[in-house]
């Protein structure tokens, strides 16, 4: 994997092409001792061209080089970084782009050259679609969200992050559209810039063989490649986000297979102190619904449950509810509300009262909340509600009507040493480095 110091990219004032940046690129595993930190640059090109010369992944004005180095600045600060131990992965750059036959081995090994590095960065030219609380999902990062070879990346990033165990990964897109002087002097890093975290979203509008492509011929590789890493990534996200000591279990926005129901099931009977679990737009029917409820019927401390966005019959919304009602031995639930939905009326105890801000929040969702057995409510008082989302109350994701309680914006998640990266994703390497296609 070949990879160029932020250094040189400065001194070339623009987006070299693999010829011209040739003399300035060093192999990551040059280096095995040093505190390399290597960003992989996930982006869609400006300028795309049959006539391979002239396609060029900027404009004229250099747009996309300025935000880059204004983003990478801004990342090394965040994550304490030395900024001449930064090195960045762009495919215009490092992957040859007049011989064929390298090309397609540089393509070939896409996937390692995500696991193998250390953050993940979208310039996003045209900004988002929609974002809130300093996240965005990866589908609404405009023009770059439809494009199958960048939903791929992003996908094997979120892959590769929860096989390194990180929570929450340093996968982040950069708002251009938004921010000062995009245009302005090269290397400046003037300007207003943020980072915000990328999440995926594993539903069928949203996957990579669905995506645009700029040649049809790609399709069935860019298949191949999710399927390889599908079963990688549920797996890692089951464990990642069902631990054990999980308080808040956000599964939102991810279409399990039916092969992982099992598993996520039997994980999730692990989990039986957490206190709130989003399944928000999982495209879960009744049947899949009802696996979950013997295995929540044991949360003696769920108070929110979040099954708006699938395909959920009022029968087995009521049949959920009723269980949770009785699980949690609570008295005096009155039902509130118009069909199909009902809407939260709940008014905490004086010991667990929400602020304000996460009051209306309630009040404005369409969830499932039940008290815990930890602050009984007075029998026959009208302190809590539970509201079962019908099919026909779609919501968006990052909404504040689509999130359960503010997740924590954790921005710390700092790759591991050069040292341990050798160890750490050698096995990721092999896992996802397994055929890639031409881009």
């Amino acid at each position: 994997m070949k990879v160029m110091p932020l250094a040189a990219l400065i001194r070339h004032g623009k987006l070299p092409r693999s010829d011209a940046a040739a003399e300035d690129l060093v192999f990551a595993d040059s280096r095995p001792d040093s505190d390399m930190k290597i960003v992989f640059m996930s982006h869609r090109w400006m300028r795309p061209d049959s006539n391979k010369s002239r396609a060029h992944p900027d404009d004229a004005k250099g747009s996309k080089f300025s935000v880059l180095l204004r983003g990478l600045r801004f990342l090394a600060s965040e994550q304490g970084w030395e900024e001449e131990d930064l090195h960045v992965w762009c495919d215009f750059m490092c992957i040859d782009q007049k011989n064929h036959d390298l090309k397609l081995k540089g393509i070939k090994s896409l996937r390692a050259y995500v696991a193998k590095s250390d953050a993940f960065l979208v310039p996003a030219m045209k900004g988002f679609g929609y974002h809130g609380g300093g996240k965005v999902w990866a589908h609404y990062i405009t023009e770059y969200g439809e494009r199958a070879w960048c939903r791929l990346e992003v996908f094997v990033a979120w892959a590769a992050a929860l096989m390194k165990g990180l929570q929450t990964p340093p996968i982040y897109a950069m708002d251009a559209k938004n921010a000062k002087n995009v245009g302005g002097s090269k290397g400046s890093s003037k300007g207003a810039i943020s980072l915000h975290a990328v999440r995926y979203s594993y539903r069928a509008d949203h996957l990579p063989s669905n995506g645009v492509l700029f040649s049809e011929d790609d399709r069935e590789m860019i298949r191949r490649h999710e399927e390889a890493v599908a079963p990688i990534y549920f797996e890692m996200l089951v464990k990642a986000r069902c631990r054990e000591d999980s308080k808040s279990i956000d599964l939102s926005g991810q279409t399990f297979p039916t092969s992982i129901l099992s598993k996520l099931t039997e994980q999730l009977e692990r989990c039986a102190q957490a206190q709130e679990l989003s399944l928000y737009s999982c495209g879960l029917g009744d049947e899949a619904v009802a696996r979950f409820v013997p295995v929540l019927a044991k949360w003696s401390n769920l108070q929110v449950l979040d099954i708006r966005g699938n395909d959920v019959s009022g029968q087995t919304a009521a049949a959920l509810r009723a269980t949770l009602v009785v699980s949690s031995r609570e008295q005096g639930f009155k039902w509130s509300g118009t069909a199909p939905v009902m809407r939260i009326a709940a008014r905490p105890t004086a010991a667990a009262r929400p602020t304000a801000v996460a009051r209306a929040e309630l009040a404005e969702a369409s969830i499932v909340s039940v008290a815990s057995r930890s602050n009984p409510t007075r029998p026959g008082s009208a302190s809590s509600t539970i509201s079962a989302c019908s099919r026909s109350i779609p919501a968006r994701p990052g909404s504040a009507s689509s999130t359960i309680s503010a997740e924590a914006s954790v921005r710390t998640a700092r790759g591991a040493g050069a040292g341990s990266r050798a160890n750490s994703t050698k096995s990721m390497s092999g896992l996802l480095s397994r055929e890639t296609a031409t881009k």
